[in-house]
């Protein structure tokens, strides 16, 4: 039986259906996404494509079209993605947040040219009074950040494997690596 090649608009991929199947509708094995089969083959993929044309499923077959977990669809790894992003904007504030509590011990620290030693103790002890004196917007930002990046690393790595958003997972894991590679650095130089 003869076939029919051609290139998948969505994702440009060729394409080998049979003859019979000339302007009738067919889901690329590729990308998934509903393509309108030609009544010629492309005459350059001539001699190209895959044998019996087994890169692509009849529509009445049925089969997924793109949604959340089928490739096509980008939201797992764009969840993750997100999650971490927040994760980060959190961190952020609450960096911005302890700066603007120790403001005054730094100016201190600044007016009384104090060793570096002294002002790391300075630092902790006010870290301390903090939450010690309310510990709730500590605890909440930091177990917030927590369980973001958590579920933000979890769904970037789904989203790579499962090729669902790849490159918003790929990020997303870029991000979280960057950070705790700062993290281990700061412990290992004792900054």
């Amino acid at each position: 039986m003869s076939s029919i090649r051609f290139k998948c608009p969505a994702c440009e991929k060729a394409i080998e259906v049979d003859e019979s199947d000339a302007n009738q509708r067919v889901i690329c094995f590729y990308c998934r996404q509903v393509v309108i089969v030609p009544e010629k083959s492309d005459p350059q993929l001539v001699g190209t494509g895959a044998p019996g044309g087994a890169n692509y499923r009849h529509i009445s077959e049925g089969g997924p079209g793109p949604g959340p977990g089928r490739p096509g669809s980008k939201l797992i790894g764009l969840t993750g993605f997100v999650c971490i992003l927040a994760a980060l904007a959190l961190m952020i504030v609450l960096v911005g947040w302890l700066f603007i509590q120790m403001m005054p011990e730094l100016q201190q620290a600044a007016q009384q040219e104090l060793p570096q030693d002294q002002i790391q103790q300075m630092m902790a002890q006010r870290v301390q009074e903090l939450i010690r004196d309310d510990p709730i917007p500590l605890t909440l930002m930091s177990l917030s950040m927590m369980v973001l990046g958590l579920i933000g690393l979890v769904f970037a790595i789904m989203g790579i494997a499962l090729n669902n958003g790849r490159g918003f997972g790929i990020a997303g894991v870029a991000i979280v690596t960057a950070i705790v590679a700062l993290l281990l650095l700061r412990l290992l130089i004792g900054i």
